[in-house]
């Protein structure tokens, strides 16, 4: 059984609560903000380095918070799922059937440690 193991340093913006919406030759697109856009430049280099894992997943969250933790848990869960999907360290995040989470509040810096274990 295989596992991977990363922290994410930073602040996790929301992808899914941040849209913005542009207009070009006469149609509409709604894109992700570019708070996300940067995140995930720079967080993609960093995920395409660990390993492809086969599905079934099992994924444990551990989120360090500044000051009182006013970010959705779901909201940080979601945005990490779809970047170890882009990176292909996932094939899907409706293969993650086990998830565990816990947000830490008042600590010295904005992290996150993600543990994703295959699942026979």
């Amino acid at each position: 059984m295989k596992t991977a193991y990363i922290n994410i340093y930073g602040r996790i913006p929301s992808k899914k609560n941040s849209k913005r919406i542009v207009r070009n030759g006469g149609k509409t697109f709604v894109i992700s903000s570019k708070n996300w856009m940067d995140f995930e430049k720079a967080q993609l280099p960093r995920i395409e380095a660990l390993s492809n894992l086969k599905s079934p997943y099992k994924v444990d969250y551990k989120f360090y918070l500044k000051g009182k933790g006013n970010t959705d848990i779901d909201n940080m869960m979601a945005g990490i799922n779809d970047l170890f999907e882009k990176a292909g360290v996932i094939d899907n995040d409706k293969n993650i059937l086990h998830v565990t989470a816990e947000k830490i509040i008042g600590a010295d810096e904005y992290k996150a440690e993600v543990t994703i274990f295959e699942v026979e």
